[in-house]
């Protein structure tokens, strides 16, 4: 059962690479445009104070209006960092300007620097985390790049939450039109979104 569920996997992946490789750059920005926007009016996150977003990559929806949106919202920001045992920490940005300032990993992402402040869960407060995926579906499963960074990221905001006896917070995907799809497989180590904001939601 699970090797059949990691061919799945590795076959969605290849297939939904292939659809997002065809995408043009032009696409990209106006779909990335309409999912911003979305977010704008969306309650929760014009009521959210701390915003967890990441540093967008080839064909992903572009973050770079979302970072402006939160900034501008004055609200607190914060990119991710990959730690060399593979867990994801988040940093506080301030500006655009700070963040092209970053140098890139070994992947082409800008990361953080550990000079910057590092949100911690068992003190800070998270409201959002907006969360990048190769591939989801409407019921909000989620197919990542296979190195289970975001799962084990959401795993530990849920606990955390709940030894503090605070509710965590909201995970929101974002994807391209290309991204959408019937069903994503999934097992019990896959953490769900709680909403998934598309070019074709809503």
């Amino acid at each position: 059962m699970q090797s059949s569920l990691v061919v799945l996997k590795r076959e969605l992946r290849r297939r939904t690479r292939e659809k997002l490789k065809q995408l043009k750059e032009e696409v990209v920005l106006v779909e990335s445009k309409k999912i911003t926007e979305r977010l704008a009016t969306w309650t929760p996150f014009q009521q959210a104070s701390s915003v967890a977003c990441y540093v967008s990559f080839t064909k992903e929806v572009d973050t770079r209006e979302i970072i402006r949106l939160i900034l501008e919202s004055n609200k607190r920001c914060f990119l991710p960092r990959i730690q060399e045992d593979h867990t994801l920490w988040f940093y506080q940005a301030h500006s655009l300007e700070q963040i092209f300032s970053w140098e890139p990993n070994r992947w082409g992402i800008r990361e953080p620097p550990v000079t910057q402040p590092v949100l911690c869960l068992e003190r800070d407060c998270l409201d959002l985390v907006i969360v990048p995926g190769l591939a989801f579906d409407v019921m909000g499963h989620r197919l990542g790049r296979g190195k289970g960074y975001y799962d084990r990221f959401i795993s530990q905001c849920k606990q955390v939450a709940q030894q503090r006896g605070i509710q965590p917070p909201l995970f929101v995907g974002v994807a391209l039109s290309a991204s959408m799809v019937e069903n994503v497989p999934v097992d019990e180590e896959d953490q769900p979104m709680d909403i998934v904001l598309s070019p074709i939601s809503g």
